[in-house]
């Protein structure tokens, strides 16, 4: 079993892990609340990424009881008991946290761009893979560390150890290319879009955040790798990796409903006009300035733009929702799509901006 050695301290590793929790449930809230005042109903990709932060607070407080327990003498049976079932446990809740965590943005990318067979068939195809992989690693650790005729022993620890070290590498390796996948998966339909580029820049941007989630796996994967190998390494800072992916690929598959949050809330106490006010340079016509308070543009929709954003929720697809705004960008798809009223919302500002 790999010894720790250096790295983040037991109550640094707590603190990060807690702070990472808490940023990705404010994200997931927000979908939440947005996602019930636009449409007044939940979607399921909303219940996993609920379940996804469930998960990941799961993986911070199991982990955290694992790493501290490894200097403990090994002598007592229970040791051995305690330490199979965290390991156990470890393991299906970080695989479970790792495909919930990225099952609501592939969700995402069905809701905005499902027209495309290709992207819809990738989207499902990647969750499948993920889920196989997921449950085959939790699966064979479970198995391998399931107590035999001769009950409690090192030898039977050891392999167990091993085992978990050998799947969490394979799972690792599955992450980073779903994680890829992710991440390129809208910049090819994107890019056709009839949009203008640094609009199109802009929606790649949104997507690219994603890249913060293969750095982090592929650290997690790189740490594992050396623990499996039977190398010193510090498993906080590995753990850590593992809970910054799930963290930030929730977060991505929750910015498009945070961000209808925001509008929502801020745009109808006129705190979104006075930081408009304050940030922007009143490079327009002062009557305009004076009206919005924002660089001549008004942070709610008017009447007309509220109507036909109604309009486009229900039976519009995304090119019509764009059109609407700005006649000339168009996006060749069929007129078929719908989307989520956060989504739509989110797109929206985005395009006309």
């Amino acid at each position: 079993m790999p010894e720790e050695v250096g790295g983040i301290s037991s109550r640094g590793y707590l603190g990060v892990g807690i702070t990472l929790v808490l940023i990705t449930a404010i994200f997931v809230t927000a979908r939440v609340i947005a996602n019930m005042r636009g449409g007044n109903k939940l979607r399921i990709d909303d219940g996993i990424s609920v379940l996804s932060v469930a998960l990941v607070a799961g993986v911070v407080a199991v982990s955290f009881i694992t790493v501290n327990s490894l200097n403990a003498p090994m002598v007592t049976p229970d040791y051995y008991a305690y330490a199979l079932q965290r390991t156990q446990a470890l393991n299906w809740i970080s695989g479970l946290s790792i495909w919930c965590s990225k099952a609501p943005v592939l969700f995402l990318f069905v809701n905005l761009f499902g027209i495309r067979t290709s992207i819809r068939v990738a989207s499902y195809t990647v969750m499948i893979i993920l889920a196989i992989a997921v449950l085959a690693a939790a699966g064979t650790t479970s198995a391998r560390c399931k107590l035999n005729s001769d009950g409690l022993t090192p030898e039977l620890f050891q392999h167990c150890s091993t085992t978990a070290a050998t799947a969490s590498v394979a799972l690792g390796l599955v992450s980073v290319l779903a994680d890829v996948v992710i991440l390129v998966l809208p910049i090819h339909v994107v890019w056709q879009l009839n949009l203008s580029r640094h609009k199109k820049v802009g929606l790649v941007v949104i997507f690219a955040s994603g890249i913060l989630a293969i750095v982090s796996s592929a650290v997690a994967v790189n740490y594992k790798w050396r623990a499996e190998k039977g190398s010193h390494v510090n498993l906080k800072d590995s753990l850590i990796g593992v809970i910054l992916e799930n963290c930030i690929a929730t977060i991505v598959g929750s910015v498009p409903s945070a961000y209808a949050f925001w509008q929502q809330i801020f745009s109808k106490n006129g705190l979104c006009t006075r930081l408009r006010a304050a940030l922007f340079s009143p490079q327009r016509s002062d009557s305009a300035h004076k009206l919005y308070g924002n660089g001549g543009r008004p942070c709610t929709s008017t009447s007309s733009e509220q109507h036909v954003r109604r309009k486009s929720t229900d039976t519009s697809s995304v090119e019509d929702i764009i059109v609407s705004y700005d006649y000339h960008d168009t996006l060749p798809l069929p007129s078929r799509a719908r989307s989520s009223h956060s989504t739509v919302t989110f797109l929206d500002d985005i395009v006309r901006k």
